[in-house]
C-alpha cells in the first residue's frame, strides 16, 4: 500500500460533486463541523480516527471523497485508512477552506 492516498483538485470535486454518485465525508473536527454554518450540500460528517471502523458501512463500489479544513493530515490519512479497507477514497486537495475559496 502506499502512503500517498489519491487525491482530486478542487476542480475535479466539483465535476464528481454535480454527478451526485459519489460519497462525500466531511472529517472536520466535530466542533468546528457543528459551529459552521457552511458546510458542503449533500456530505455527511464522519470522524477521521474512526475512518477504518466506519468504511464497511460505505456504499460497495461507491466512489469516496474526505475533507478536512485544509486537506492535509486528517483527511489524507482517513483516504489511506478507507483504501486499505477496499474502499475507492480521495482527499480534496485544499480541503473545506480550498472549496470555500473555489
Amino acid at each position: 500500500m502506499s502512503d500517498t492516498p489519491k487525491s482530486v483538485t478542487q476542480e475535479q470535486f466539483a465535476e464528481i460533486a454535480a454527478g451526485g454518485k459519489a460519497v462525500i465525508i466531511d472529517e472536520r473536527p466535530k466542533p468546528a463541523y457543528d459551529k459552521s454554518d457552511q458546510k458542503i450540500p449533500g456530505t455527511d460528517w464522519r470522524n477521521f480516527e474512526q475512518a477504518g471502523e466506519w468504511a464497511s458501512e460505505l456504499p460497495d463500489g461507491a466512489e469516496v471523497i474526505v475533507y478536512c479544513i485544509h486537506g492535509h493530515e486528517k483527511s489524507q490519512g482517513a483516504a489511506l485508512a478507507l483504501t486499505a479497507a477496499g474502499v475507492d477514497a480521495a482527499y480534496l486537495e485544499g480541503g473545506f477552506e480550498g472549496y470555500i475559496a473555489a
